[in-house]
């Protein structure tokens, strides 16, 4: 469901599964986050209910001369135990993919468009 602020940012409610692991472990992960857009400036995430138990980030896009620079700043506290040793590593590598995953669709849809670099 979409709704346009008085200010012209989107907020959207996404629901989504993920499937996350480690080596020979894994597991399935549900979120519902609320975000808020402001088109082509900023994403403010806020998880609404999950597997964590507070989940806030936000995205700023700022243009530069040899393209786009990304900042991504977020705080997560899981809803389970993590292993000390483990759980770091696995968060790190499951970051990691998503962002793989988010550059992936970026140029995907920069092909389909046409868009110049």
């Amino acid at each position: 469901k979409n709704k346009c602020g008085v200010d012209g940012q989107t907020v959207r409610v996404v629901a989504q599964k993920a499937r996350v692991g480690l080596g020979t472990w894994s597991g399935e992960m549900a979120t519902l986050t609320r975000i808020q857009l402001a088109a082509y400036e900023t994403m403010r995430s806020r998880l609404l209910a999950g597997a964590l138990k507070r989940y806030v980030a936000s995205t700023r896009i700022v243009p530069e001369p040899e393209g786009t620079r990304i900042f991504y700043r977020a705080e997560s506290v899981p809803g389970v135990w993590i292993p000390p040793i483990v759980g770091p590593m696995l968060i790190e590598h499951e970051t990691r993919v998503r962002f793989v995953e988010l550059l992936d669709e970026i140029l995907r849809r920069k092909r389909r468009t046409n868009i110049p670099n």
